[in-house]
């Protein structure tokens, strides 16, 4: 009897007839058949599709088929990274995420930790630059900042094309924290645009592990660093390392600062080996007509042919 009631069992299983006794319902059988982690995609992902059929129902299809399509792509040993993202999205507000979501990214716009979360997402769907501007938030940075390296690590050779953010800080008290936090994204050649307006809470320190990172960056264009109360000690720092990359950097921009003859001597001595800069703003600093004289010394002796605007307005 046990045989024969066993056998049945199996029978409707394998006519796809639903199941319900004391071994459990169909759905038990079919979750047990895949992995727990392919399991908790598939619960992130409803919960996600749920909230879009009900405030976005246009979007809900291509939101499915393009996570599912990411997920596919992602080597098994970076899916649970991509699924806390996921998990993440689900923590913020059904009408708020759906609705960014659906929408590009502009620079004008300042985003929730809960936003960044689902904006990012973006980045594993085919976007090659994103851009996000932050006024007076620095906290954005902790959500930020591990969802960009993660999208950095992975190869374009896996399926993934390259990847790049433009950051820029306006009036926000990053310090030294936030710095540590920007400085593995140089590291990670994935930042495009960089800049960082009117923030005088970075230290020295803060600088020196900016230097060290931007030494290694091979993908950063331009760089802002403007109104942020950098002095020559900060200048030299900055200086040494330009003096050791030769990648990308075209345009530096440190104006309104408190940069003397000695930051401008730093920088005229990294420009001597320094090819890639083509644009050099040092407008409203304390430089006097013996710094201004060092950088163009440089200049018309070509030791330095790339730098073609230099602007020393003000001083």
């Amino acid at each position: 009897m046990k045989k024969a009631l066993y056998l049945s069992l199996v029978a409707m299983m394998l006519a796809n007839v639903d199941v319900q006794n004391a071994y459990g319902s169909r759905e038990t059988y079919e979750k047990s058949a895949i992995d727990p982690q392919s399991q908790r995609f598939q619960e992130a992902l409803s919960n996600l599709n749920d909230s879009c059929k009900q405030h976005k129902p246009s979007l809900a299809e291509t939101l499915d088929s393009s996570l599912r399509v990411v997920y596919d792509k992602l080597p098994s040993d970076r899916r649970d990274e991509f699924i806390d993202l996921l998990e993440h999205a689900n923590k913020a507000s059904n009408a708020a995420w759906v609705e960014i979501f659906s929408d590009f990214f502009s620079s004008n716009t300042n985003y929730s930790p809960d936003d960044i979360a689902l904006l990012s997402l973006r980045m594993f769907t085919g976007f090659e630059k994103s851009n996000w501007t932050f006024f007076h938030n620095a906290s954005l940075l902790s959500v930020l900042s591990p969802i960009i390296q993660l999208r950095a690590s992975i190869a374009p050779s896996e399926g993934f094309p390259l990847s790049f953010v433009s950051l820029r800080f306006t009036g926000n008290d990053l310090g030294d924290a936030g710095i540590a936090q920007i400085s593995p994204l140089l590291k990670a050649n994935c930042i495009l645009d960089l800049s960082i307006n009117g923030d005088d809470s970075i230290t020295i320190n803060g600088w020196r592990t900016f230097a060290q990172a931007l030494q290694q960056n091979c993908s950063l264009t331009h760089l802002y660093l403007d109104h942020c109360n950098i002095g020559d000690a900060e200048t030299t720092v900055i200086a040494e390392s330009l003096a050791r990359n030769n990648c990308s950097l075209e345009l530096l921009s440190l104006s309104l600062n408190s940069i003397g003859n000695a930051g401008a001597n730093a920088i005229a001595d990294s420009l001597k080996v320094n090819n890639s800069i083509t644009s050099l703003n040092l407008s409203s600093n304390p430089i006097n007509e013996t710094g201004a004289q060092a950088i163009f010394d440089v200049i018309n002796s070509g030791q330095n042919i790339t730098l073609t605007s230099v602007r020393l307005p003000d001083n």
